[in-house]
């Protein structure tokens, strides 16, 4: 009850969080974005009134905190702002417009996006359209999205693949990938063959988008890339195919787990949960224990454990006619396994054993300095970064604060009241 009296006191309104904009971004709070959400015509309208007297600096951290807040709350709603923001100046601003409006389907906002995709002059810019034309490849599969407008989509994307810019054709690829494009099986190819970090990493991501196992044997050479972070999206793609080929290399991976980059880490046991196994549970289990500590590391065990029981409902189910008929072939296909001298009992073992045998620290500060520091970061990965606004950082110390005024002044009431 205290906290939601607090909220309401620190409510601004709007108006004057609009007026405040051109004083700077530390004029604002972090509850002050909320009021964003929604905005009125008549708030647009005062928006559009101060925006030329607002620095680009304080344009980009407001749409900065717009996008942040904009994953971290389901709740809000910034489509009003993101379509104010596309015909902004800024690049960053329109970048940033992109992402508050991904889940817009209306036809005025696809035209702008295939605009942005062909013409706006930061590369960038023009990366962030393509990602979101690849969300519209998807809804083309699902038919969410018109005949018209999807054959419009799809011409983009081929042109596109043609460009000049190797960023934007790798880019062209990743969406194409979505429906398995015939143009993207030799773009993918050449990706993973190729010596440039980027170019790996866009193909590696492309094959995330495809589901198609064809890659397995490929992805197997990348997951012991020496390179962490095509490592990671080696691993995450053979999670999304769920190719047995690749479970034993994984699993070879972990038998050393305080040793790995901490997204090699989180990938390995997300892929590991996804192509499932009849000892991957225990191996998340004893993982989850090591790990119990690390309180950032329970969404990703939960997410884990939540993969193996669709897995086992997918199994019990895979031989019901009925359920057969809503999946895929690719959903309950095995894939043959290759020989290979220790089994996934084996690796097991050898995990175990690996945990036996770390080290044991009775004093605070070894155990720290031992303890595996484990960052997650959400699928944007774009940590959430509140630095530049006026935030209160402990809302539990604040609270306590208020808690122990309201004390005083009920305790000041009854003194009062007694002295009367």
């Amino acid at each position: 009850m205290k906290t939601n009296q607090r909220n309401k006191k620190k409510e601004r309104p709007v108006a004057e969080i609009i007026a405040a904009l051109p004083n700077g971004i530390q004029a604002l709070q972090k509850e002050d974005l909320y009021s964003f959400s929604d905005l009125s015509d008549d708030h647009l309208n005062n928006l559009k009134a101060i925006w030329p007297g607002v620095s680009n600096e304080t344009k980009n951290s407001l749409y900065e905190g717009l996008y942040l807040l904009y994953n971290e709350d389901m709740l809000v709603d910034f489509s009003v702002m993101g379509e104010f923001g596309l015909n902004d100046t800024d690049a960053i601003v329109r970048r940033y417009s992109l992402g508050l409006m991904v889940e817009c389907r209306r036809s005025s906002f696809v035209k702008k996006v295939l605009d942005l995709a062909r013409n706006d002059p930061d590369t960038d810019v023009r990366q962030s359209a393509i990602e979101i034309l690849g969300q519209f490849i998807i809804d083309i599969e699902t038919k969410s999205i018109s005949g018209k407008e999807g054959k419009n989509i799809l011409a983009e994307l081929e042109a596109l693949n043609q460009d000049p810019d190797e960023k934007i054709r790798l880019h062209a690829m990743e969406s194409l990938a979505y429906m398995d494009h015939p143009l993207v099986a030799d773009l993918i190819k050449s990706a993973l063959l190729s010596t440039k970090e980027e170019n790996v990493i866009a193909g590696l991501r492309a094959v995330q988008h495809s589901l198609n196992r064809k890659w397995a044997d490929r992805i197997v050479d990348l997951i012991d890339h020496p390179d962490p972070d095509i490592q990671a999206e080696a691993i995450k793609a053979a999670g999304l195919i769920q190719s047995r080929k690749t479970i034993k290399p994984i699993l070879n991976l972990l038998t050393n787990f305080d040793e790995l980059d901490n997204d090699v880490l989180d990938a390995a046991i997300l892929a590991i949960s996804l192509i499932g196994g009849p000892h991957v549970r225990e191996i998340i289990e004893e993982l989850e224990e090591v790990f119990a500590d690390e309180t950032d590391m329970a969404d990703l065990f939960d997410e884990a454990k939540d993969n193996l029981d669709l897995n086992d409902f997918i199994q019990k189910k895979s031989e019901d006619p009925e359920f057969k008929a809503f999946m895929e072939p690719k959903d309950i296909e095995t894939d043959s396994e290759e020989n290979d001298e220790l089994s996934e009992e084996d690796y097991l073992q050898l995990i175990r054993q690996h945990i036996e045998n770390l080290p044991l620290h009775t004093d605070s500060e070894e155990e720290e300095d031992f303890a595996p520091k484990i960052h997650l970061h959400d699928e944007n990965d774009h940590d959430l970064d509140w630095s530049r606004f006026r935030i209160i950082e402990d809302l539990s110390k604040e609270s306590e604060q208020i808690d122990e005024e309201e004390d005083w002044e009920d305790d000041e009431s009854d003194e009062e009241s007694q002295d009367f």
